[in-house]
């Protein structure tokens, strides 16, 4: 498992040799050492937004038994909720953006509250819950559920009280992506594996009437088929919007999956600039982390995959790029393994490679 940066970007946290391991960053000063229990395998692991704790999930063996840890920086250990998986669950932990909530659905739709310490929401919900989303203030819980039916919709949950409502109909998939505001939020749509359709675009949609209002996405004009309904000419995925709202990154392609290249969005206007494009329908490229900067300034690991149409080889190249809307994208890093980007403190960039996970780092003020 490679290392994860806190939030803040002060703090490292890894998991190596049987233990959790934190320390100071960059300096990399070890400052706590916690021992996994034995027996039990880390799934997941992530740091709560004010940087404080980590939480984790942890199966023991190869059995459904299942616990829920919260780790202090303090030292202190807590194990929240110890479950049985016995169905479907996403297997997911979520931080609510305000730290004071911990969500997961292994085997039940569970809100722990860290300030009374306790399980403030237990529910058995029909379906399969994929996609939580806390609303910014943590008040509220977006999801998308798949019912036994097959169909996908988008419900919201009140977290004091548990209250979940069905917000929309369609049932063709919306994934809660980012909250707008209180009243609005933006939603990919489209699921895959939804009655064969695609995620091909994204949607800004009315909570309180369930009304969608299309942002992204490529239709032609003529139905198919004599259908009545404009059809999905180009898959575009919404991958990453900027923490004030204002820009959306996203990755488009045919539907035979060719033609793939990474756009941004200015949303308030519709503007519409190309990042990367693949020089030959044969190659194209792949967004993997965004780190936002400012003023839609960003950083971008991206995956080019190509093929030689002579003999079906196939190449991958992993790169780092800073991106400034209107200009030419710089090359920052680049290697034929996995790129993880860890964040930026100080006007520095910090990754590592899967080729020998050292720590790395360019200097940001630098490049031109």
């Amino acid at each position: 498992m490679l290392p994860l940066l806190s939030p803040d970007g002060k703090h490292l946290l890894s998991l190596s040799g049987g233990k959790f391991s934190v320390s100071t960053f960059p300096e990399q000063e070890v400052i706590l050492n916690i021992p996994v229990k034995k027996g039990e395998v880390v799934e997941d692991l992530l740091w709560s937004p004010q940087s404080d704790a980590f939480a984790y999930h942890a199966r023991k063996g190869q059995r459904s038994e299942y616990g829920i840890y919260i780790v202090g920086l303090d030292g202190s250990l807590d194990k929240v909720a110890e479950l049985e998986l016995t169905g479907p669950g996403s297997r997911q932990i979520l931080w609510s953006p305000c730290g004071r909530y911990l969500f997961w659905d292994i085997p039940f739709f569970s809100v722990y509250d860290r300030e009374t310490q306790s399980v403030l929401i237990k529910s058995e919900i029909s379906g399969h819950v994929r996609s939580p989303l806390f609303s910014k203030d943590g008040s509220k819980l977006a999801f998308t559920l798949l019912g036994d039916d097959g169909a996908e919709n988008l419900w919201v949950m009140d977290v004091s009280t548990g209250n979940a409502r069905q917000v929309t109909q369609e049932g063709e998939g919306d994934y809660p992506f980012f909250w707008a505001n209180d009243t609005k939020l933006f939603a990919r749509i489209g699921a895959v594996s939804t009655g064969g359709g695609y995620v091909y675009g994204l949607a800004a949609i009315d909570l309180g009437t369930g009304s969608r209002e299309i942002i992204d996405a490529e239709m032609n004009d003529s139905p198919q088929d004599g259908g009545t309904a404009p059809r999905v000419s180009r898959l575009n995925v919404a991958k990453s919007i900027s923490p004030d709202g204002n820009y959306l990154i996203g990755e488009c392609r045919t539907l035979a999956g060719t033609e793939s290249r990474i756009y941004l969005l200015e949303l308030a206007t519709g503007r519409r600039e190309v990042i990367l494009e693949g020089k030959t329908p044969a190659e194209g490229y792949g967004l993997v982390q965004c780190l936002w900067l400012e003023d839609g300034q960003a950083v971008l690991n991206v995956k080019r995959e190509s093929y030689e149409s002579s003999n079906v080889a196939w190449q991958e190249t992993h790169e780092v790029l800073l991106y400034s809307p209107g200009n030419d994208s710089v090359l920052l890093a680049e290697s034929p393994s996995r790129i993880d980007l860890l964040g930026v403190a100080d006007g520095r960039l910090y990754y590592v490679t899967a080729e020998d996970d050292l720590l790395r780092y360019v200097l940001l003020e630098n490049t031109e």
